[in-house]
């Protein structure tokens, strides 16, 4: 990933997504944290972390669109 700071990180239970931002596109890195809470940068992730993995992927969608100047788009359920 790039070597760019963060603009944003967003963290549930242990999946953690840092928002970079590189000439006007966003890229989310994705990661789960360990107990020191050092990032630990497995490609995987396990069963635990699927429903966090989920809302963090959510989470970051909702806030680029937002620093885009987008609305959200959301289904109706």
């Amino acid at each position: 990933m790039s070597e760019t700071q963060a603009v944003h990180r967003i963290l549930v239970g242990r999946v953690e997504a840092a928002i970079r931002e590189e000439a006007g596109s966003y890229s989310v890195e994705l990661a789960t944290v360990g107990h020191s809470g050092d990032a630990n940068r497995s490609p995987g992730f396990a069963r635990d972390d699927l429903l966090s993995l989920q809302e963090v992927a959510r989470q970051s969608y909702e806030w680029i669109c937002y620093a885009q100047g987008e609305t959200v788009l959301t289904r109706k359920t």
